[in-house]
C-alpha cells in the first residue's frame, strides 16, 4: 500500500510540478522583460542627463566669457568716463573747443558705452532655455574690440 501511495503521489506530483514550473517560467520571462525595459529606460535617462550636462557646460563657458568681457568693458568705460570728466573740467562742454586728444576721449567713452549696451543686448539663452549659438562669437568680438 505504501508503494501504491508513492506511485500515485508521483503520478499526481509530476503534472503539478510541470504546471508549477511553467507558471514560474512565465513569471520569470515577464520579470526579465520588465528588467530589460527598466534597463532601457535607465539608459535613456542617463543619455538625457549626459546631454543636459554638456549643454550646461557650454552655457557655463559662455557665461564665464561674458562675465570676463563685461568686467573688462565696464572697467574701460569707467576709465574713459573719468577721462571725459577731466576733459569737461578743462575745456567745458563745447565739443568744437576740444582738442583732438579730448575728442578721442569722448569717442572712447561713447564706444565703451556702446560695447556695454551690446553686451546687455546679447542673449545667452533663447526662449526655450537653449544656448544661442552666435552668442560666443559676438562676445569674443566685443572682447576683441574692448582691448
Amino acid at each position: 500500500m505504501a508503494l501504491g501511495t508513492a506511485v500515485l503521489g508521483g503520478i499526481v506530483a509530476g503534472p503539478a510540478l510541470a504546471i508549477f514550473g511553467h507558471i514560474v517560467g512565465n513569471s520569470a520571462e515577464a520579470a526579465l522583460a520588465n528588467a530589460n525595459s527598466n534597463l532601457q529606460q535607465a539608459r535613456t535617462h542617463y543619455e538625457e542627463g549626459e546631454r543636459a550636462a554638456l549643454q550646461l557646460q557650454s552655457i557655463q563657458a559662455v557665461t564665464r566669457l561674458a562675465n570676463e568681457t563685461f568686467s573688462k568693458v565696464t572697467t574701460q568705460l569707467r576709465r574713459s568716463v573719468h577721462s571725459l570728466e577731466k576733459v569737461i573740467v578743462a575745456h567745458g562742454e563745447d565739443f568744437s573747443a576740444f582738442s583732438q586728444e579730448s575728442r578721442e576721449a569722448v569717442f572712447r567713452s561713447v564706444k565703451y558705452a556702446q560695447l556695454v549696451k551690446a553686451m546687455i543686448d546679447t542673449p545667452i539663452l533663447d526662449e526655450s532655455g537653449a544656448l544661442v549659438l552666435s552668442t560666443e562669437k559676438r562676445i569674443r568680438d566685443i572682447s576683441d574690440t574692448a582691448i
